[in-house]
């Protein structure tokens, strides 16, 4: 999915805290509203690809990582303006 097809990271990251407090209504832990936002964040940014291929290469980890750096700064801008 391409990054402007989808919702901005802070809406999936709240639905998921919405849905743990529905779960564990009505006496939800920090922790798991947390642990809700750690699991969204984390299918969010590195959905599951399946087996990891066997490629390594310096260069490409860096931007990879540089490029992941600039999305999450990118999607904390849309959320302190409450952009969709």
């Amino acid at each position: 999915m391409s990054d402007t097809n989808r919702p901005p990271l802070w809406r999936q990251m709240q639905r998921a805290a919405d849905a743990a407090m529905a779960t564990y209504h009505p006496c939800a832990t920090d922790e798991q509203l947390l642990a809700a936002e750690i699991g969204a964040l984390r299918d969010w940014l590195l959905p599951d690809e399946g087996p990891r291929p066997d490629l390594s290469h310096a260069g490409a980890q860096w931007d990879d990582r540089q490029r992941l750096r600039d999305l999450l700064t990118a999607e904390a801008d849309r959320a302190e303006r409450g952009d969709d």
